[in-house]
């Protein structure tokens, strides 16, 4: 109804500039594009923690015993951070990430919350879910992986070698050098 009103708002150097076709497919396009964010948003925000929160819910309810992929899934919260920092076999990991979990359990238990509450609070009141998807798509997932990774390096600080600051440089050099040659 906006796009409508815009356009029969034109002047009529406007209406020479583009054409009726042109203004159709551009405001058709428009607005698929929107629908198509729109509908993303929903699958994204709404529909994978509901499946996420339900699937834990059945594990817990069908049996209690098959709880251990749930283990799993917080094993891997720390897998991939330790797999990027360190070098070493799979197995290798999984036991680090087993052992970050086992000595800094506060740690975990918060990183988990961080994890889980947002997502949590966004479901609390429904009057306020478009508002809250903007901002989860804008800066939350964001903000989360931030600091997350600002409680993982306070863990992995103490067992990564510091870099001096000649190397830092180099490596900072490196860096430009490789994407200047990808600009030119």
């Amino acid at each position: 109804s906006r796009v409508f009103h815009k356009v029969v708002g034109f002047s009529n150097n406007e209406f020479d500039h583009f054409s009726t076709a042109s203004l159709i497919t551009r405001s058709t396009n428009d607005i698929q594009q929107i629908q198509m964010l729109i509908v993303m948003l929903l699958r994204i925000v709404l529909y994978a923690p509901i499946l996420a929160v339900g699937g834990i819910f059945q594990v817990f309810q069908t049996n209690v015993s098959m709880s251990w992929i749930i283990a799993l899934a917080v094993i891997a919260m720390y897998l991939f951070p330790v797999m990027a920092s360190f070098e070493g076999k799979i197995r290798t990991c999984i036991k680090n990430s087993v052992f970050f979990i086992g000595s800094n359990l506060l740690y975990m238990i918060v990183i988990a919350f961080l994890n889980v509450a947002p997502m949590a609070l966004t479901y609390l009141n429904l009057g306020i879910l478009p508002l809250s998807a903007f901002i989860w798509c804008v800066c939350g997932f964001a903000m989360i992986a931030f600091v997350n990774s600002m409680f993982l390096m306070r863990l992995f600080s103490k067992y990564l070698d510091p870099l001096d600051e000649e190397e830092e440089r180099n490596n900072e050099r490196k860096i430009l050098d490789d994407m200047r040659k990808l600009e030119g």
